[in-house]
């Protein structure tokens, strides 16, 4: 994968709760033609398209950029009105809408293209949909645990950026409704392209591995049990022998219940 310079990035204040179990983040590239636009402060608008819900995050960032990389705020407030027109505005959608995508590609097609006509009609400047991959999902999220947690850079007492020093980022694993991602920095080359992430980062290079696993996700993983219960608790089993081979996806404290009522 070749570098890519951050332009600018959004994020929630909830992310660092990404290594407990909230689902999933959402990191948005802006181009280098809007840090030249003339006003200081630059807003974005981003939907968070997860598997249970959707989300919508207001962000500030100033026109200046720290070692190529924005400084970027979470914010409350509409954007200001002047600007609106102007507002970069984007939808991502993460493991649900990629689960989809395998069960029914033309499904999935026909709901990006809705949720772009509605969206696209309203007064921002309205820069597509789309379902992001495993991967981007993964390393956005280590990305915001990392920014959050100051480890990729600090304001420092000399009142300006910078990065810090003796400082170890962090690994992030994030727990979604539809799918689990794990992403570090291994310190050795990633010999597989399909989990090697490249970022550069205020001036720093950050090589990641990233993988996603589909499906193992909060509602995803109930699903399974439920279902692997609905089989197992069928009227009048002939024995405990009868614990059909779905029982493999049934967690061991689980099983171990199911064999007490036998």
């Amino acid at each position: 994968m070749p570098p890519r310079l951050l332009r600018a990035v959004g994020w929630s204040s909830a992310a660092l709760l990404g290594v407990l179990g909230v689902a999933v983040f959402l990191l948005v590239l802006t181009p280098a033609k809007d840090a030249a636009l003339p006003m200081r402060n630059k807003y974005g608008l981003v939907f968070d398209a997860g598997s249970t819900h959707t989300s919508l995050y207001t962000y500030r960032w100033r026109a200046d950029k720290e070692n190529g990389t924005g400084i970027v705020s979470q914010v409350d407030a509409c954007t200001v009105s002047e600007q609106q027109r102007d507002t970069p505005t984007y939808l991502g959608a993460t493991a649900g809408m990629r689960l989809l995508r395998e069960q029914n590609s033309t499904k999935a097609e026909q709901v990006l293209a809705e949720v772009a006509k509605a969206i696209g009609e309203y007064p921002v400047e309205f820069r597509g949909a789309r379902i992001l991959t495993g991967r981007e999902e993964g390393s956005f999220g280590w990305i915001t645990v990392n920014y959050l947690l100051e480890t990729l850079v600090k304001f420092s007492f000399a009142e300006k950026w910078e990065h810090p020093q003796d400082t170890e980022v962090l690994g992030a694993l994030d727990l979604g409704g539809a799918s689990t991602q794990i992403t570090f920095q291994p310190g050795v080359p990633v010999e597989d392209r399909n989990t090697s992430v490249f970022f550069r980062l205020y001036g720093t290079n950050y090589s990641l591995y990233s993988h996603s696993y589909l499906c193992y996700g909060q509602t995803q993983a109930l699903k399974m049990l439920l279902a692997a219960l609905h089989q197992v608790l069928q009227p009048h089993p002939s024995s405990c022998s009868a614990i059909p081979h779905a029982m493999k996806h049934v967690p061991q404290k689980c099983c171990a219940c199911l064999w007490l009522k036998c």
